[in-house]
């Protein structure tokens, strides 16, 4: 369902379809401070919002066109809805927004013009009433479509974990920063003080979003998607989990089926901690023991933790999570799905691997791995 139109010119909002959503679109004005900050070639592509618990029927999306001119203006052209993630028809009417108001706007001055302004909504409400007659079945028949085979996304070996922190009332707990050489402004010969001004600033730009998305449109704000111009193969993810009066932040750039499993299992793993379920009192003395979390952590939820997404070829890739790696050349000859890994097998399989022998008549190895109380070993057929 389409809830609304929008379009905002750098931090003013010049038009809204619908008046009681002008909030929610007010999220973009944070998010385009926290984007600034960073660098110049970042473009916002949709926002994902909810309530803390996540509950149907409360998720809405705001689908974004992002423009920046030669004069460094930057213009948004939005739709609110309760948009598929994967939905491919409310981009499509994203672009058709854009032209209908191109049409009457030529230029973003034209738009500024007071005569003009006067008249946006009676000549912009009348587009966007036809927008959504055009648009709304074409959304409800790809839903179901989706819903029916949702898109499945490849198992990927270049995720970049950027930056997690836990954040509560707007002010930074604790915060760390990775792959710190991708960002513009922060090359390989940065110092640890430039990475920790860096870090410290971006714990409470997001801190802030989260905050005021809560206050201003009384909402949380879920999920952010941003374009990298340099980058792009994948986009820039932003999440925020909510875990009792604290966010949880977190910046990636990847897959994002496999970075939101790394993000619920961390998510999990806090929940447990009796310090997140008391009241912050201003002392972050309690809190230091929680940057272990973000020490161990990577940009991979290790297929062994996670076999039951994951393909066992796909598997083979170096296991970031657990500060190793598997077992070179394993995807020449490993046939066998249903193997768990745990701790010390990995020496084991080495010399498995050695003791089996490809039988060319029966065209299968004259040995095969078997699962047993999550430890694999050789037996024969």
């Amino acid at each position: 369902m389409i809830t609304a139109f929008a379009i905002i010119l750098n931090e003013e909002i010049l038009y809204v379809s619908d008046k009681e959503k002008y909030n929610i679109f007010e999220t973009i004005l944070f998010i385009e401070k926290l984007m600034k900050s960073i660098n110049n070639i970042w473009r916002l592509d949709s926002i994902y919002l909810g309530d803390s618990e996540g509950e149907d029927g409360n998720e809405e999306r705001i689908i974004i066109k992002h423009i920046v001119n030669n004069k460094g203006d930057n213009l948004f052209y939005c739709i609110s809805g309760y948009f598929n993630p994967d939905s491919k028809e409310s981009y499509r009417m994203l672009i058709d927004y854009q032209k209908k108001v191109d049409q009457f706007y030529s230029s973003i001055d034209s738009m500024l013009q007071p005569e003009v302004r006067s008249m946006m909504d009676e000549i912009l409400g009348v587009k966007t009433d036809f927008l959504k007659l055009q648009y709304d079945d074409k959304l409800k028949s790809e839903d179901i479509r989706q819903r029916i085979n949702p898109t499945e996304y490849p198992y990927i070996k270049d995720n970049k974990l950027l930056y997690c922190g836990l954040s509560t009332q707007g002010l930074p707990i604790i915060s760390k920063l990775y792959n710190a050489d991708f960002f513009d402004n922060l090359d390989e010969d940065a110092s640890d003080e430039m990475i920790e001004v860096f870090c410290s600033k971006l714990s409470a730009k997001l801190a802030t979003i989260a905050m005021n998305t809560m206050i201003r449109a009384e909402t949380n704000i879920k999920e952010i998607f941003i374009n990298d111009l340099k980058n792009r193969k994948h986009k820039i993810i932003i999440l925020y989990g909510y875990i009792n009066n604290y966010s949880l932040d977190f910046v990636a750039y990847g897959n994002f089926s496999q970075f939101y499993k790394v993000f619920l299992k961390l998510k999990k793993e806090l929940s447990q901690e009796t310090i997140l379920k008391k009241e912050f009192c201003g002392d972050l003395n309690p809190f230091r023991h929680l940057s272990k979390y973000l020490f161990n952590l990577t940009g991979f939820l290790c297929p062994r933790d996670d076999k039951a997404f994951v393909k066992w070829r796909d598997d083979c890739a170096p296991c970031i999570y657990h500060k190793g790696i598997h077992i070179d050349d394993i995807a020449a000859d490993c046939d066998f799905p249903d193997i768990h890994w745990s701790h010390g097998d990995r020496e084991r399989w080495v010399q498995i691997k050695k003791n089996r022998r490809f039988d060319k008549k029966y065209n299968k190895f004259n040995g095969r791995v078997v699962e047993d109380k999550g430890n694999a070993f050789d037996t024969p057929i």
